[in-house]
Formats: C-alpha cells, structure tokens, sequence
C-alpha cells in the first residue's frame, strides 16, 4: 500500500482586531466633586484651546508631529499654566491640541487627494500632487520654498507652477477657521495622572487634580478593566462623568440595516419595516 502524504497543515490566518471604545459611568458626583471635576475641565479646555491658536496654521502644519520637541521646549523655558494646571495636565492638552489639529489637516488633505484624480494634468504631475501632500514637511516645502528641493521628479518649471497653483486653490477653497474649543466638558487622562482601585466592592477612579498629590476619587458602576490612555467626559445632564477608553476586539461591527423589533401580544414580533409574518423570529438573531 502507498503511504499518504501528510500535508502540512495550513495555519488559520490571524483574525484582524478592531478598535473599539468603552464607556463607563460613574455614580452620580456630589456637589464638591462636581466642582471640582468642572473647574478642572474648564482649565484644561481653556490650556488646550491657548495651544491650537499657538500651533494652528499652514506654517506651523509640521508641529501636530513635534509633540516631543515642543513640549521639550516649553519644560526648558519653565512654563506654567496660567490655568492652574499641573504638568503632567497641560502637557496632555498640548499632545490633545495638536492631535486634533492632525484630524483637521488630514481630513482636508483627503480632499485634495479627491481633487487630484479630477483635475487634467500629466501622470507625472499627478504623482508629483500626491507626493507633494503626502507628508507635511513635502507640503510645506512645495508651498513656502516653490517646486520643492527633493520632489522636482524631472518636471519642468512650468508644470512644477502649475501643480503649486492647483494647491494653493485648493487651499484657498478648504481651508477655513481653525478648530478652538468651544465646550469645556472632556480631559485626556494617562495612567500617570490617574488610578484604578477597589474599595469595599466598588471600583475607583481618582484623578490628578490642580493641587499636587491630591487626587479626586469617582465611583464607578459596573467593573472591569481600564488602562491606558482614557478621556474623561463630563454629563451636565445627570452629574457624572464618563471614562472612555479603547480595546482591541476581533469582532466585527455589525454590517446591513438596523431593525427594531416589537414583543406584541397579537403578532409575535413587529419588524421596523412593518413585517408581522415571521415563522421563525428568533432566527433574526442568528449569527
């Protein structure tokens, strides 16, 4: 008898994982604490909105990858919040300004690379346009010193005008005000600046406050695992705060039409679309 051959066998592919945010609540804040965790918000929105008026514009578009070198420079000129911020506090509104203002010009270059497959020009400009925005030293460069140094690709003066003229219209048309801050009601927060515990069967937050080696200590509903970098979201409705943080999941979000279903008494179950025939509705839930 012929032996069979033994193929290896292949190993699944690792399942790709998402992120996703958690929320949690904490339990209804005090007076004093609500006080306290509003004045702390307001302080940081008011630091971080000082930071994007700082750093905003097309000439300081480098400094939303700077965060080191600028926050290094400031510890050096011994600055201070003028809002009563801790250190550890305003360098986290100076990393959440300049994050924010990298959202806002990445979002616009995504429209001019739309624009770019549009207009009529040659492959080679096309290709020089999408590596003119691709970072933003190569836009800088092409903006404020002409052809750019190290993008010129073999085009020719002219062309090289041509492809400035295009951005600079497209910049003219796109951008607007730069992003401020104009609800004081959410703080970054690193595991430096806050801790998890328990205490009697409840879980804590407690968190830098303005006076040093002082913490604000928030119950929390529920329990589970927070690490991490979080954002610390105020609920002027009900008084509380909630803590966002993310997780890697590797399951997906669900895809095709949201419906809602009704539990009557005369149908079994009313789909959102009017559908009261189901045979089965409990197959609606199946994976």
């Amino acid at each position: 008898m012929k032996k069979k051959d033994h193929k290896p066998k292949k190993r699944p592919k690792p399942r790709k994982k998402y992120r996703r945010t958690i929320k949690r609540y904490s339990l209804r804040l005090n007076g004093g604490k609500w006080e306290i965790i509003k004045s702390l918000a307001e302080a940081y929105g008011k630091e971080k909105d000082g930071f994007l008026v700082t750093s905003s514009g097309l000439r300081r578009i480098q400094e939303c990858k700077r965060f080191r070198e600028l926050r290094n420079g400031l510890v050096a000129s011994k600055f201070k919040s003028k809002y009563g911020l801790q250190a550890r506090l305003w360098k986290l509104a100076l990393k959440d300004a300049l994050e924010t203002l990298d959202r806002y010009w990445r979002r616009l270059i995504s429209q001019w690379k739309a624009r770019i497959s549009r207009i009529i020009v040659s492959e080679v400009q096309r290709h020089y346009l999408y590596k003119a925005i691709k970072t933003y030293p190569n836009l800088y460069e092409v903006i404020f010193y002409g052809p750019g140094v190290s993008l010129k690709m073999g085009l020719s003066s002219r062309d090289l005008r041509q492809c400035r003229r295009h951005l600079q219209r497209w910049i003219r048309k796109t951008v607007k005000k730069s992003p401020r801050v104009k609800i004081y009601r959410s703080f970054l927060a690193e595991p430096e600046t806050y801790r998890i515990f328990t205490h009697k069967g409840r879980q804590y937050i407690s968190i830098m406050t303005f006076t040093r080696g002082k913490r604000l200590c928030i119950p929390l509903t529920g329990e589970g695992k927070i690490s991490g970098q979080i954002r610390i979201v105020l609920d002027f409705e009900k008084e509380r705060v909630e803590v966002h943080h993310t997780v890697w999941s590797k399951a997906k979000r669900a895809k095709g039409k949201a419906k809602g279903i009704d539990l009557g008494i005369t149908e079994v179950f009313t789909e959102s679309d009017g559908d009261k025939t189901i045979k089965n509705p409990f197959s609606l839930f199946d994976a």
